[in-house]
């Protein structure tokens, strides 16, 4: 993987000058990785693209992550989020679903699949958003 020089890797350059020297760097993925399941959220790994100098890499992240980043970016949009759902094939997100309090607002898939193409890396379109207003 080519580094990009971007805060990732200022932090995971951090963590390797903290640890000691005779810990392996995978050591310390294990432990972070135990603590995150050791959480209990329940969570689907999700392919993300990462354009490099050298070609695309590609990272899957969990599917609370996705889930949380959409929803801050709708609330910041000023959109009130109900319920967001993630259509998903194997671990590709294919689109979501959100569900909004009140109105529909012909800005919000828009929101949302800038947001989706920022978090996953491929291009995502507003076609790619079902948003429906909530009952009641």
């Amino acid at each position: 993987m080519t580094r990009s020089g971007g805060p990732a890797d200022r932090a995971a350059d951090a963590v390797r000058r903290r640890i000691d020297r005779s810990t392996r760097w995978i050591d310390v993925t294990d432990r972070a990785i135990s603590r995150v399941r050791g959480v209990g959220v329940r969570a689907w790994p999700l392919d993300a693209v990462f354009p490099t100098v050298a070609g695309a890499d590609t990272l899957r992240i969990t599917d609370v992550v996705v889930r949380t980043a959409l929803v801050r970016a709708l609330i910041a949009a000023g959109t009130e989020v109900v319920a967001l759902e993630l259509y998903t094939e194997g671990h590709r997100c294919c689109g979501t679903r959100v569900t909004v309090h009140r109105h529909v607002d012909e800005r919000t898939a828009e929101v949302a699949a800038t947001a989706l193409s920022a978090i996953l890396g491929e291009p995502s379109a507003a076609y790619d958003v079902d948003v429906v207003a909530s009952i009641g």
